[in-house]
């Protein structure tokens, strides 16, 4: 079962230009209370601001333990990410990226 504490989602650059077309890179790796990866799932990615390149849902990276996700805005602003797998669990950790102009 996925360890809403354990778990982790690592994202790059923190500090993204607002004009639509520069991104961050969103990773996150799946794990169990005893930190072992969990790739079996799918997960569902939601931010407070911008948008998902390329959805909100995700299967894991092809022979990666990590799922990825990127995102994009032309609002200057805060985007806070809420991260849940298929089976409703929500991740303790909900980082920001910050967009600028």
């Amino acid at each position: 079962m996925v360890s809403p504490t354990q778990s982790t989602v690592f994202f790059w650059p923190q500090v993204v230009s607002a004009d639509g077309v520069s991104e961050s890179t969103v990773k996150i790796f799946l794990l169990s209370k005893n930190n072992t990866p969990i790739t079996n799932k799918r997960v569902r990615l939601v931010t407070t601001l911008g948008e998902m390149v390329k959805g909100e849902q995700s299967a894991p990276v092809e022979g990666k333990k990590y799922y990825e996700f990127r995102v994009k805005s032309n609002e200057v602003g805060t985007a806070v990410l809420t991260v849940t797998t298929d089976d409703s669990v929500q991740l303790q950790q909900k980082p920001s990226i910050q967009f600028t102009k």
